[in-house]
């Protein structure tokens, strides 16, 4: 965490305040374009203008999750990501999870509480790099780790898809989907779900967060953060 003092927090305190539309009241407005008002009758009206003011204006533009290329999401019905995998109406037999972050750790969890023997996490590196990156203190990361191997969740460092050889189409309940593995090996699994990061919903220019002040990455990161 940065202190009062850090050289990053005294810039953004100076920007604010060096931005701010009535500085005596320690305001800041924003025009939020295309949005939904209702008015003095109850009435919704679409596609108007507002002008948000306020002294903090908090932007949530949300988030949805990554696919990457390679994945056959909309070929089967047992491949999921972190949003669609809420729709999930069956209890799997095997489940693979992809990423060890956050994400593929909960559900590993979920899953494993739920009474699924077979579940492993496919990561690219080993578990103290991934575990590194999960931005936490590091003896409360290594215990959650101890915690999901002991449970009976298989970690597969090292390891990555190549292909997705067979993928049972809608209606074959009774199939796997199988992977080609990175060392050559062969995989089966009744569901994989792909926990491979969220992205910002909305393009910067979209967002409005350039025009709110904030400077962002590509991404849609603050361009700051971590510095």
């Amino acid at each position: 965490l940065l202190g009062e003092d850090d050289e990053t927090n005294i810039a953004a305190l100076e920007k604010f305040e060096n931005d701010l539309d009535h500085p005596e009241d320690g305001l800041r407005s924003v025009k939020v374009s295309n949005c939904k008002i209702t008015d003095e009758n109850g009435k919704i009206k679409h596609g108007q203008q507002a002008l948000v003011s306020g002294t903090k204006v908090l932007v949530c533009t949300g988030s949805k999750s990554t696919r990457l290329p390679g994945i056959p999401f909309d070929q089967s019905h047992r491949i999921f990501d972190s949003d669609t995998i809420n729709l999930l109406g069956y209890l799997p037999r095997s489940v693979t999870i992809a990423g060890l972050g956050l994400i593929g750790i909960e559900f590993a969890n979920i899953f494993n509480e739920l009474g699924v023997e077979d579940v492993k996490i496919i990561a690219r590196g080993d578990i103290e790099t991934s575990v590194k990156k999960l931005n936490m203190d590091m003896d409360v990361a290594n215990e959650l780790m101890r915690l999901l191997t002991k449970s009976g969740v298989q970690v597969l460092e090292g390891t990555s898809i190549d292909e997705f050889t067979y993928v049972p189409p809608p209606g074959a309940d009774d199939e796997l989907i199988q992977m080609r593995l990175n060392d050559g090996s062969t995989l089966e699994t009744d569901l994989f779900l792909a926990a491979t990061g969220r992205h910002p919903i909305g393009n910067n220019k979209d967002s409005g967060l350039t025009s709110a002040g904030v400077d962002i990455t590509d991404q849609g990161r603050t361009a700051d953060r971590g510095k």
